[in-house]
């Protein structure tokens, strides 16, 4: 999560929980951009829906977490534009676009371990107006029961998974608009990943917030999300598969062919 420089306050405008109009659409548009000479996206274009969630797929060095830093500001493109209804936030600096409602979620888990739960919850909604912060955490906390349990607790103490629960409700506290989530399963005990993920669905499902997010494991997030899923092959992406199987034997046939799953609204794949 991006919290180490925290922005100005929101505006006082921004307090509402309204959370049907919370998401907003998030649209790439013709993205290049890499590091030094190297460049990993090659003309990327991709559009979420407000309220929407797709989730990323794809080799090591296809560029999914370099959208990602893209879309946070952390990786300037070369070209292209960056989208948020219909406002161009291509040239806008991090804290801006935190201030604008898009929040990161990184692979480690960004706490405070010697901190507890609440403080880590209390730090992370500093960008909101005082008056809203205590309402935004508590919001956050009806998310995951299983940490407003450990409210007063050491972050520190937190088991693995509990502390990815801790790192998104921090992420929800600041009340975003639009979450990007870098591999939030990684490193999560597998008996664990089910939960994190019926987490992410609940957030997307309850709050609508827009979402994008880089995952590995493609089969448990089809299952657990049923979202529109992207796999990218050098950044770019090619034609629908309408299910979970035909998505599996279309890899057997030809490992680097480009594909995408869509699956109906609501519809898990078994």
């Amino acid at each position: 999560m991006y919290h180490r420089s925290l922005p100005r306050n929101r505006p006082d405008t921004d307090t509402s929980l309204d959370t049907a109009t919370r998401g907003v659409c998030l649209r790439l548009s013709d993205i290049h951009a890499g590091y030094g000479k190297k460049e990993i996206l090659h003309g990327f274009s991709l559009t979420v829906q407000a309220g929407g969630m797709v989730a990323l797929f794809g080799a090591n060095g296809a560029g999914k977490s370099s959208i990602l830093k893209v879309v946070m500001g952390l990786l300037k493109p070369l070209s292209g534009l960056i989208w948020l209804d219909n406002e161009n936030i291509t040239s806008l600096s991090v804290s801006s676009r935190v201030a604008h409602g898009v929040s990161f979620l990184v692979q480690s888990d960004e706490i405070f371990p010697s901190l507890s739960v609440r403080e880590n919850l209390g730090l992370a909604a500093l960008i909101l107006p005082s008056s809203a912060r205590s309402q935004a955490t508590e919001e956050a906390l009806d998310l995951f029961p299983e940490i407003k349990a450990r409210i007063s607790l050491r972050a520190g103490l937190l088991s693995g998974g509990q502390r990815r629960m801790l790192a998104l409700a921090m992420v929800l506290s600041q009340r975003p608009s639009v979450l990007l989530l870098d591999e939030p399963t990684a490193g999560i005990a597998p008996d664990r990943v089910p939960d994190i993920l019926h987490s992410i669905r609940e957030i997307n499902l309850r709050l609508g917030v827009t979402t994008l997010l880089v995952e590995h494991q493609m089969d448990l997030v089809l299952q657990h999300l049923g979202c529109q899923a992207l796999y990218l092959d050098h950044s770019k992406m090619g034609p629908p598969i309408l299910s979970l199987a035909e998505w599996r034997q279309t890899l057997a046939q030809d490992s680097g062919k480009l594909s995408c799953v869509t699956l109906p609204e609501g519809d898990i794949a078994k």
